[in-house]
């Protein structure tokens, strides 16, 4: 299995990352920036989800420690 393919989190659009869909504090720290990324998202239509999380993820490094490298937007 690819560690790079996300795994279902139902809906979500940031997922863990296959080799991270057991830890909870993963699927936590997905649950936020996923609310974080649909908040961004409807306040700023023209960004698209991808440059929305890039944004979020740029901006959230200065002040959160989460495990970018774990948690990957969620393709189809």
């Amino acid at each position: 299995m690819n560690s790079d393919r996300p795994t279902t989190l139902y809906g979500s659009l940031v997922v863990p990352t296959a080799d991270a869909a057991n830890d909870p504090n993963i699927v936590r720290d997905c649950q936020v920036v996923d609310a974080l990324l649909r908040k961004l998202i409807g306040d700023s239509p023209e960004l698209s989800a991808d440059e929305a999380y890039e944004l979020i993820k740029t901006r959230m490094k200065r002040v959160c420690v989460f495990q970018w490298d774990k948690m990957t937007m969620w393709k189809a």
